[in-house]
């Protein structure tokens, strides 16, 4: 199996939270519902309603908690010369990006984004849509936003050339991995667009040729660790 260096965080905690404050606005609500006062009846409403959007939120957290639950079960089940990473946050040139998955082996690094959704997503990196029973939304395209991943990744192997094998570098490719459920329409030059249950293959594929010594790929994987800006570590 392959070697976890961090489990996810994320998703859970923001479910978490969103419950817990669910449950103390529900409490304040009923404090001014049973005050019976006119004022107080008023505000319960309103509270009521804020605690609405968090049972939501902690509903839409869960769906997401839920898919990357089956890609760390995926992952997991890579060769034991594997490392994968949940859940980090690099820097980059303006600001942070907050990487789903990163795997890496001998043959380089894999920057993985998940969607959890259902419905149809389709377009491209000039118009993405995500269409429901529920309606439509439009989406910041996922392949952009994983090739941003890969290119804060890329950026921070540019600082030890040591990671290069001489006239070679060490590839970084990024990957969208879409819940078996979605009917994709989607297109992406940036990044390859596949679903979950084909990302082990996919990986397998792409990992014939070592680059790497199985120290080195180690020693890849934690120095990507070290960047990390959450400074929460589960491995």
């Amino acid at each position: 199996m392959a070697k976890t260096l961090k489990r996810m965080t994320s998703l859970t905690e923001r479910k978490e939270d969103a419950w817990r404050s669910a449950a103390l606005l529900i409490i304040i609500g009923l404090g001014g519902l049973f005050s019976g006062r006119e004022v107080g009846i008023a505000i319960a409403v309103v509270v009521f309603m804020f605690a609405a959007t968090h049972i939501q939120r902690s509903r839409i957290w869960a769906a997401g908690e839920s898919g990357e639950a089956g890609v760390h079960n995926i992952l997991a089940r890579l060769p034991e010369d594997h490392y994968v990473i949940h859940d980090i946050v690099l820097p980059k040139d303006k600001g942070t990006a907050q990487l789903d998955h990163v795997v890496v082996n001998r043959s380089g690094v894999f920057a993985i984004e998940s969607k959890n959704f259902t419905g149809t997503i389709s377009g491209s990196d000039d118009v993405c849509m995500h269409y429901t029973p529920g309606g439509a939304r439009r989406l910041y395209p996922p392949g952009k936003q994983v090739h941003g991943h890969a290119e804060a990744i890329r950026a921070i192997l540019a600082g030890r050339p040591e990671y290069n094998v001489p006239a070679k570098p060490i590839p970084v490719k990024a990957v969208v991995a879409f819940s078996d459920r979605l009917r994709v329409r989607y297109k992406t030059p940036l990044a390859k667009v596949l679903k979950l249950k084909n990302l082990h293959e996919y990986i397998d594929s792409e990992s014939h040729e070592n680059l790497l010594t199985p120290e080195q790929a180690a020693s890849l994987a934690l120095y990507i660790l070290a960047f990390d800006l959450s400074k929460k570590r589960y491995g």
